[in-house]
């Protein structure tokens, strides 16, 4: 009696039953959901029931009573009944129960044990029960009898009508319509409330469009056939629409009662049943209005769900161990019902006598402090744990149906816990060190936290185990250390239906794990090398001695296991017989929680022999003798062999064996960095083969093919293009999209465009992105990789410095607009042009002869100093005062005077005489800065043509001054006429030379030729060696072809749509790639684009990649059509 069965949506409580082996007859409440779980009288006889409470066979049927009040029209199995019961109605013991009356109330009032019911008509009905009810009348006003008070409710109750056409409501446009609202827990709630607090919650809230905004929905608790509030809070809303227009029902239509809290006008409480165990229902606040045309119309302003459970008990009890606790069993027990009432758990808690330890019967160690530290994986107590129940156990009898919780006084804990329970154990430890815990058990909090890990399997909101993983001490949560009592709905789920877990496989801290004896000793004496799981079984023979004399001296041995672990986590485990010498076959599969299924990435386990000890609680193991591990971990030569074999297999069935650099011996020498990169980016399930053969596929991007890339990198590049403008349909694209890839073909090889994808490499002996194929580079061969390592291209970026003008290396280059890619781009166009531009033969043949030259020239640069065009001119001017002197009128005097001309000229041709030839080294290092310094472009262009002409101006302007004096000095100058005579011809001859002033062109020259020699720190030679050798390095990307191909053909319109633009991946995540003309200050790779955050970081985006379900990525990837038309098949 009082169980509940359910027929079709119908959920009946039953009694006065009688039958069995699943036929029955009897009575029963049939409990409506349409008219919010009204109980009714029916009857059944020999219906059949499943073991799930469902009826499969037979009628329930309704008793028909004329003259009563209460009425329903049920439909069980197709078939109609027209039901109603008698006048007075029994309700149920939980909660509020709902009552439909087919006639108008005028009001209720409470005699003793009985609700007085007074009609419209004058007559009266009796309900006799002293239990919360609500009262619903055939208007649909609603009255709520509780704690013995009786609540007017506001006629939004069963028999209201839920299509908005009831009572007052206001003829607006739905835009006008201003209302909001927030759901919230009621102090006073039955159970339990929980709403989205945390981001990593987010996907156990289901989302909905609620009044134009998109909303997680708030969970509320319920016990099956009771009834709790729900808390809603009003705000924003104006005269046409108040809290009270607000009506609230279910996903079915089931209208629910509201009415104001305490007054409160924005404040109303929504009563609503649980249905059957594990039903789930939303439940809607809608608006009922007419529109401007008198139409009926309805508008949703809020959303929740409720989900019901089935209504537990469980009992606990109190050991006070070596002391007497001073707690109440009344205040405890409310604390704990509390706390749990959340998912619909009620305790029993029992406080036993004192019970009494010796420290010489546990403390094994002496240390006076229980341990609970020192764990393996086998076990889920300490062996002094174990010690503690063990004397318990021979001391008093043990209810299996009960937890037990130790109130330690004058023992600690070892690792300083105040408690500690092992998940899916019976026994829990409160330590002395938490008095609060021991003598205050009023709050319960404690208690509760281990009772979570034992009774129902509940991790630490903080453990690495728990899907919802958060750091510790940073929520409100019972499972958290920061004395929270708040559960959220997922462990409703658990505590309701607990999770399978074996507790020796578990995090030490969520149960520790301690032996007690470790006398047993393996020897491996077979192991067979090829074997492959799922094909191949492995065959190990072995010994373990003493194992059968261990078995007859402890009478308490059960039973000996294997047990095979990866990662630390049990994968497999099987009885073994117990004998010293066995043969154990294992076909490579997992036998958790009986299924077979294949095992990801079994490259490498750990096997575990134990004999049990049974000390037992509810057969739970707490002692254990066990060998030492078999650890497969390529520790010996056997185990290599079978480790080589199984990767040889996986590389034979890899299809791109052999290609791309994907070479056993590369695989092989880089093989934990394989693995750690694996790790790094959350697939360290797969083995680094298992991996690249699940995901290096063919794909394409911007129209061309790509040979081998990652199909989750795949995946962000379509997201990519899908976002700029590709459609699904290929001849569907829009104008963008299509200009993108002119851009692209324009400027690329159509046989290389994408040249460099996944391939095996590594960049300065580290993994490179390109080794899992998450990297792609452009026209590879054709645009140079720039680094400043040694032996690298420090000296061509250095050489594109000189020509253009722009650091590469060291250069900063924002891909955050298209600044950066333009202004690359920009500089590969000038490189080039300039190269072409030059007017001189130059190549990487040449370069060394060029910068000789400049080496051999250079000191020439000071000597433009000595030709400035003041002081020539000055000195002109002072041959021509010198020649034009007033001459003496004796012979004898014009002779001295002559002499004395001749000595000063002879000395200023001492001065002069090298100039010409200064001039000429000058015009060679003019000519070979040309050539290899390209001073001639940029901003501050250097006129060559004025430099030239300086040169040959001033060349020409000396050497006309050193002939006259030459002929001066070498003259015979006697005869005055004769003299005179030629005087004619020098003073037109200096008055025609004029050095005019080029110091502008000079300056300039001297400055930028400094400035790009100090670009290689005038090592000229060096420099040019260094040049030539790596042009000459065809395997140093594309150095040879540097002064053909430049070092950036791409279009900067096709970077600036790659690298800025944002991609949407997994519904709440943005990722970007990051260019390699950007992202690195010491090497420029312009053509790379690979999927990073940044060059330092973890790897974060390739994560997320990982957390989409592989199935999700190829259906989005085939959902599009190829270049060609033709569907794809990933």
């Amino acid at each position: 009696d009082g169980d509940y069965v359910w027929s079709g949506s119908f959920m009946f409580q039953v009694y006065d039953v009688t039958g069995g082996n699943g036929t029955f007859s009897g009575k029963a409440f049939a409990m409506v959901p349409y008219l919010s779980y009204v109980k009714l009288a029916a009857e059944f006889r020999n219906i059949k029931v499943n073991t799930d409470n469902q009826v499969y066979e037979g009628e329930i049927k309704s008793v028909y009573n004329p003259n009563s009040p209460f009425f329903v029209t049920v439909d069980l199995d197709g078939e109609d009944y027209n039901t109603e019961n008698d006048s007075i109605i029994t309700t149920g013991d939980d909660g509020l129960n709902d009552t439909t009356f087919v006639a108008d109330i005028d009001s209720i009032y409470i005699d003793g044990d009985d609700i007085i019911i007074l009609n419209e008509d004058g007559t009266t009905d009796t309900i006799h029960t002293t239990d919360d009810i609500i009262i619903t009348d055939s208007n649909g006003d609603t009255w709520i009898v509780e704690n013995g008070d009786v609540i007017v409710g506001d006629g939004n109750g069963p028999g209201g009508s839920p299509d908005g056409t009831t009572g007052d409501v206001p003829v607006v446009n739905a835009f006008g319509i201003k209302i909001k609202l927030e759901f919230l827990p009621y102090d006073k709630q039955e159970y339990g409330f929980d709403k989205l607090t945390y981001d990593v919650h987010k996907d156990m809230y289901e989302q909905a469009s609620v009044y134009g905004e998109n909303v997680f929905l708030p969970w509320k608790s319920l016990a099956a056939a009771s009834m709790d509030r729900v808390l809603v809070k009003f705000s924003d809303y104006d005269t046409t629409i108040s809290p009270d227009k607000v009506k609230f029902r279910t996903n079915n239509g089931v209208a629910l009662t509201s009415f104001e809290n305490e007054g409160k006008k924005d404040e109303r409480l929504v009563l609503m049943n649980g249905g059957a165990n594990q039903t789930v229902e939303s439940i809607e606040a809608y608006v009922a209005y007419k529109d401007t045309s008198d139409k009926n119309q309805e508008l949703v302003v809020g959303m929740y769900k409720t989900i019901s459970y089935e209504k537990k008990n469980v009992n606990i009890v109190i050991v006070p161990v070596n002391g007497t606790a001073g707690f109440s069993v009344g205040d405890f027990t409310e604390a704990l019902n509390d706390i749990y009432k959340q998912a619909a758990i009620s305790w029993t808690v029992t406080l036993q006598s004192q019970f009494d330890i010796e420290k010489s019967e546990w403390d094994k160690d002496d240390d006076g402090k229980l341990n609970d530290g020192e764990t393996t994986l086998l076990s889920c107590y300490s062996d002094e744990q174990n010690k503690v129940i063990k004397k318990y156990k021979s001391d008093r009898d043990i209810d299996n149906e009960s937890y037990y919780v130790f109130l330690l006084d004058g023992i600690n804990s070892k690792t300083g816990l105040a408690g500690y329970m092992p998940l899916k154990k019976q026994v829990a430890f409160i330590y002395d060190g938490n008095t609060d815990a021991r003598t205050s058990l009023s709050a319960g909090r404690l208690i509760a936290h281990e009772l979570g890990h034992g009774a129902f399997r509940l991790w630490h909101t903080f453990s690495s185990e728990n899907k919802y993983a958060m750091s510790q001490n940073s929520t409100d949560n019972l499972m958290d250390y920061n004395n929270g009592q708040r559960l959220h709905k997922y462990q409703w789920d658990f505590i309701q239906n607990p999770e399978a877990m074996i507790a020796w496989g578990q995090d030490e801290e969520e149960g520790a794990l301690i032996t007690e004896g470790t006398d047993l000793t393996i020897d491996i004496k077979g192991l067979n090398d090829d074997f492959e799981p799922g094909k191949k079984e492995l065959k190990i023979e072995y010994e373990i001695k003493n194992f059968e004399k261990i078995a007859e001296e402890h009478k308490d041995v059960t039973k000996a296991y294997i047990w095979i672990l990866k990662d630390n986590t049990v994968v497999y485990t099987s009885d073994l017989p117990l004998k010293n010498i066995n043969t154990f076959i294992w076909n490579g599969k997992s036998n958790k929680d009986n299924v077979e299924n294949d095992i990801v990435g079994l490259n490498d386990f750990i096997i575990k022999i134990g004999v049990t000890i049974e000390y037992s609680i509810v057969s739970n193991i707490f002692e254990w003798l066990f060998t030492s591990n078999v650890d497969f971990k390529l520790t010996s030569s056997k185990e290599q062999k079978w480790a080589v074999n199984k990767f040889e297999k996986e590389f034979d069935n890899f299809i791109l064996k052999d290609q791309h650099g994907y070479t056993q011996t590369n695989i092989l020498g880089s093989y934990v960095a394989l693995e750690n990169r694996l790790n790094q980016v959350g697939a360290k399930e797969l083995s680094p083969m298992e991996y690249l053969s699940n995901h290096i596929v063919e794909g394409d991007f911007l129209g061309t093919n790509i040979p081998a890339i990652n199909i989750r990198y795949l995946y962000v590049l379509r997201k990519l293009e899908e976002s700029i403008g590709r459609n699904k349909k290929w001849n569907n694209n829009n104008s963008t999209f299509k200009n993108i890839i002119n851009e692209l073909n324009s400027t690329t090889n159509s046989d290389t465009r994408i040249e460099n994808f996944a391939r095996f490499s590594l960049c300065n002996s580290s993994l490179s992105d390109h080794a899992l194929g998450f990297a792609i580079d452009f026209d590879k061969n054709r645009n140079i990789w720039l680094r400043s390592s040694e032996n690298q291209n420090t000296n061509q970026s250095k050489f594109i410095e000189i020509v253009t003008e722009k650091m590469m290396i060291g250069g900063d280059y924002s891909n955050s607009s298209d600044k950066g890619a333009k202004e690359i781009n920009q500089s590969h166009l000038d490189f080039l042009s300039r190269i072409n531009d030059n007017n001189v033969e130059f190549s990487y043949n040449n370069i060394q002869s060029i910068y000789n030259n400049l080496n051999t020239y250079s000191s020439s640069i000071e000597l433009l100093d000595n030709f400035r065009a003041n002081s020539l001119n000055n000195s002109k001017n002072q041959l021509y005062s010198l020649l034009n002197n007033e001459q003496p009128e004796s012979n004898e005097e014009f002779l001295t005077y002559i002499n004395n001309i001749v000595e000063q000229c002879s000395q200023l041709k001492l001065l002069i005489e090298d100039d010409p030839s200064s001039l000429q080294n000058i015009k060679l290092l003019i000519d070979n800065s040309k050539k290899g310094l390209f001073l001639q472009f940029g901003i501050n262009t250097v006129n060559y043509d004025q430099l030239y002409s300086f040169v040959e101006t001033y060349t020409q302007n000396i050497n006309t001054i050193i002939n006259m004096l030459d002929e001066i000095i070498n003259g015979n100058w006697n005869d005055r006429i004769n003299w005179n005579a030629k005087l004619i011809i020098w003073n037109n001859s200096l008055n025609n030379t004029e050095f005019n002033d080029y110091q502008a062109t000079i300056d300039r020259f001297k400055t930028n030729f400094n400035s790009k020699i100090g670009i290689f720190s005038k090592a000229y030679v060096s420099f040019a060696n260094g040049v030539k050798s790596e042009t000459d390095n065809s395997t140093n990307y594309s150095g040879k072809l540097l002064f053909n191909e430049g070092f950036c053909k791409l279009h900067s319109n096709v970077i600036k749509n790659i690298c800025t633009t944002s991609i949407s991946i997994d519904g709440n995540k943005t990722v970007k790639l990051l260019w390699g003309g950007s992202a690195y200050v010491n090497s420029k790779d312009f053509m790379h684009f690979e999927l990073r955050d940044k060059p330092q970081d973890n790897r974060n985006y390739q994560q997320w990649v990982h957390e989409i379900d592989l199935e999700i990525i190829k259906n989005y990837l085939n959902s599009f059509n190829k270049p060609d038309g033709s569907e794809y098949n990933y």
